[in-house]
């Protein structure tokens, strides 16, 4: 029983020492560094998927792209996948996952994934809200956070 505990509280203490390290602040600069995308826009649909084999749910954000800062999106929209979401009465929440709700207004930080969709590869850190013009937790207005991050991304 007492190799059991100490097992699992090893197990539990490089859990938590591996997700406070995933949390760890990052730059503007290391986030565009990162991105091969970086855009403004609007999430217009969420759609989440029946759980996988390995019982988990991804979600997909369709986001209607207004402004972009580095790279080139000849479309209109991009699709973010992300893993959680909800379906069929399960919830899963991954806290170093971004999350989106239709209507909201966000600036990504995106990396291609397979089938033409993005992820943000430094998770929620990837994404932020805009907030009456604001983009928040920079404190900036959009105009000035997207030049910002152009010229981070050069």
């Amino acid at each position: 029983m007492r190799k059991a505990f100490v097992g699992l509280a090893a197990l539990l203490a490089t859990w938590v020492a591996a997700a406070s390290a995933a949390m760890l602040p990052i730059t503007t600069a290391e986030l565009a560094d990162h991105a091969t995308l970086v855009v403004a826009g609007t999430v217009e649909d969420v759609t989440s998927y029946a759980p996988d084999a390995a019982g988990i749910i991804f979600s997909e954000a369709k986001v209607r792209v207004g402004d972009t800062a580095v790279g080139s999106n000849a479309d209109e929209y991009v699709t973010v996948r992300y893993m959680g979401g909800e379906y069929g009465g399960l919830a899963l929440v991954i806290m170093e996952e971004a999350t989106f709700e239709v209507g909201e207004e966000v600036v990504l930080f995106l990396a291609p994934v397979d089938g033409g969709a993005y992820k943000c590869p430094d998770g929620a850190q990837g994404k932020m809200s805009v907030v009456d013009g604001t983009v928040l937790p920079a404190g900036k207005t959009l105009n000035q956070f997207l030049a910002e991050v152009a010229a981070a991304g050069r």
